[in-house]
């Protein structure tokens, strides 16, 4: 597979219900517009990040993603908060709360990076060689457990 020219592409996203959303179209079109086949997880996981900003950081948003060479994707979220994304211990009937879970599950790699102006939640997301991610299967079991 030739090398991927690392791409980037980012859009600002106002701190609205219809952020995740929008941030769910923006990367969609940017992977459809790239010919980066079966996004769908890549999507997910914008979507749970962009709904940690808006619950969480209650600020506007960048969104980015970024081909990371031949066979990978980076996402990030940057917000204008400094509070640090931390897992909870959830009850099993929990509505919410799962989302560092499932990234850590999907995800290659994931991370956060401070600044004064708040903060990025990154992730990196393995691609097989059609262009669809690959990663091991999510237990919502154990993501219940914390």
């Amino acid at each position: 597979m030739a090398r991927r020219g690392g791409r980037s592409a980012e859009v600002s996203l106002p701190a609205q219900p219809t952020a995740p959303g929008q941030a769910r179209r923006f990367v969609t079109a940017t992977l459809d517009g790239w010919r980066v086949a079966g996004g769908d997880d890549v999507v997910l996981l914008v979507s749970e990040l962009a709904t940690n900003a808006l619950l969480h950081a209650r600020t506007s948003m960048t969104v980015r993603v970024t081909e990371d060479g031949p066979d990978a994707v980076r996402l990030s979220v940057s917000d204008h908060s400094g509070e640090l994304p931390r897992q909870r211990a959830l009850s099993v009937d929990a509505a919410t709360g799962r989302g560092l879970a499932l990234l850590a599950s999907i995800a290659d790699a994931w991370g956060v990076e401070t600044s004064a102006g708040g903060k990025t939640v990154w992730c990196r997301v393995l691609l097989d060689g059609s262009g669809s991610p690959s990663y091991g299967a999510f237990d919502v079991d154990a993501a219940e457990i914390l």
